[in-house]
């Protein structure tokens, strides 16, 4: 990709590596948090990394940037921390600003079908005490049928589970014998998207 966005990039988890991986493309990384976005600057600066500018503003309404001007917009972790009234409008931006053959993808907590009733109850109790209104009321939505009203084909929708990555250089390396997912050093991730079809 020549061009990447990143909407609710908070401290540059997400982008920063992507900006890494893709020296030469200008990639822009949005959030509404000016304290989040001051840190993920100078986060990037001390990693080396100076191929990102860091632009405070909400993912609902990008009038700074042209139509079809992006090849790549993610987002990561961010569904769950948005409002049903505000996600269509953040994907009918995407779609306005994703170039045709461009990318769109989300990382995000696994839907309720991927994961069992235990770990459902768990994900739920901790959201609720943890002050996450959004995460149920995530697993309501029906994904297709916002990307259609976004404008996008909903029939080009993928969804995978991803597995993370340990750094066993922090996370020490897993017990001899142990099996199922490696909850806290390597969950299972949700990502989805689509290639816009031009």
């Amino acid at each position: 990709p020549k061009r990447i966005l990143d909407i609710g990039c908070t401290i540059g988890h997400n982008i920063v590596p992507l900006a890494q991986a893709f020296p030469d493309a200008e990639v822009i990384a949005i959030d509404v948090a000016r304290p989040c976005l001051r840190y993920a600057h100078a986060r990037a600066v001390a990693l080396g990394v100076s191929n990102i500018s860091f632009v405070q503003a909400n993912g609902e309404d990008l009038p700074q940037f042209a139509d079809e001007s992006f090849d790549l917009i993610t987002t990561a972790m961010f569904r769950h921390e948005t409002s049903h009234s505000a996600m269509p409008k953040i994907l009918s931006t995407i779609n306005r600003l994703l170039k045709p053959g461009g990318l769109t993808l989300h990382l995000e907590q696994p839907q309720y079908h991927q994961m069992g009733l235990y770990e459902q109850f768990i994900r739920d109790w901790d959201t609720y005490f943890n002050n996450e209104p959004y995460w149920g009321p995530m697993h309501d939505l029906d994904l297709p049928a916002m990307l259609s009203q976004a404008g996008f084909n909903a029939a080009d929708m993928f969804d995978v589970g991803v597995r993370a990555k340990v750094d066993e250089r922090i996370f020490g390396k897993r017990e001899a014998g142990e099996s199922g997912e490696d909850y806290g050093r390597a969950p299972v991730w949700n990502a989805f998207g689509l290639w816009k079809k031009p």
